[in-house]
């Protein structure tokens, strides 16, 4: 009984310190997203690296821009207009985070490829 006990206290203790490590990293993941949104109405001259420019004159929005998360400094911009090809799609959330599909894939130069997902990239 007395190594029941012993095992119990160590197996709480562990799952105690398991689980308060689990809680602080989502909640830092929620308190801190990579990018932040800014509506703009032409494409900023220096694009910052923690921000996706949504690019809008009048009503309807015309592209995303932002830097390559990889680091190699390059601007990407993303078609937004239905009559267009290619073509991407967006959504906000409440929270103000952003989900990008499908997904980008740079195919010269660095050659990422990622989702953005609640302003997060997410590499394939």
């Amino acid at each position: 009984m007395k190594k029941y006990l012993i095992f119990f206290a160590w197996f709480n203790s562990f799952w105690k310190k398991l689980w308060k490590k689990r809680s602080e990293s989502s909640t830092s993941e929620k308190e801190s997203p990579r990018f932040r949104l800014e509506y703009v109405e032409d494409v900023p001259s220096l694009i910052s690296d923690r921000s996706i420019y949504i690019v809008q004159d009048g009503n309807e929005p015309e592209l995303l821009a932002f830097k390559c998360p990889c680091g190699c400094d390059a601007n990407i911009m993303l078609n937004l207009l239905k009559d267009a090809s290619p073509r991407w799609r967006y959504e906000i959330s409440g929270e103000g985070v952003i989900n990008i599909y499908p997904s980008v894939w740079r195919k010269f130069e660095c050659k990422s490829h990622f989702f953005v997902i609640k302003s997060d990239i997410k590499w394939v």
